[in-house]
């Protein structure tokens, strides 16, 4: 009886004592002023961005957070998101994943470096041509993740019409 009372007096004390949450939890990583542009500033008729397949994306973004690791750029056709959507059934919708990674060889930073903030500014090109085919006009979803080294991760997205050459000619 005597071990069991010392047991049950000793237990709460061993309970508060070996949980700590007073754990640094780092906060999610911050995008802020995320733009998609053309370079040639072609707005649509909502003031979205519209950019012409065949040519270059403008992608800019203000990045922080703590020991930034990895940027994702998500960018996956619109349909069934509540938009107007152009079909055209001889045409292909595009998708596609681009990876950026800091501290790493040939990455945003050198290697080994892992910064706090970062101004992401990268030029990708947008296809008109998939798989033999136009690729489809309309709305897609640009999204942009950013993870930092503890694993938090935090997104934005945007709205980006894209339309074929002949339409703006």
């Amino acid at each position: 009886m005597k071990n069991n009372l010392c047991y049950i007096i000793l237990l709460p004390f061993i309970m508060l004592f070996s949980c700590n949450n007073d754990e640094d939890i780092s906060p999610k990583p911050q995008i802020s002023n995320f733009s998609v542009s053309d370079g040639h500033h072609h707005h649509g008729a909502h003031g979205g961005t519209i950019i012409i397949a065949g040519e270059e994306a403008i992608i800019d973004a203000d990045l922080e957070g703590n020991k930034l690791s990895t940027v994702k750029l998500d960018i996956h056709w619109g349909e069934g998101h509540e938009h107007s959507i152009t079909h055209d059934e001889d045409s292909i919708p595009w998708a596609t994943n681009i990876i950026w990674q800091f501290g790493v060889n040939d990455g945003l930073t050198p290697e080994g470096v892992y910064p706090n903030n970062h101004q992401l500014h990268e030029h990708i090109d947008i296809p008109s041509m998939v798989e033999g085919l136009p690729i489809k006009e309309g709305n897609y979803h640009f999204l942009l993740h950013l993870w930092d080294q503890d694993g938090n991760e935090t997104q934005s997205v945007l709205n980006v019409e894209i339309i074929s050459n002949h339409e703006h000619e």
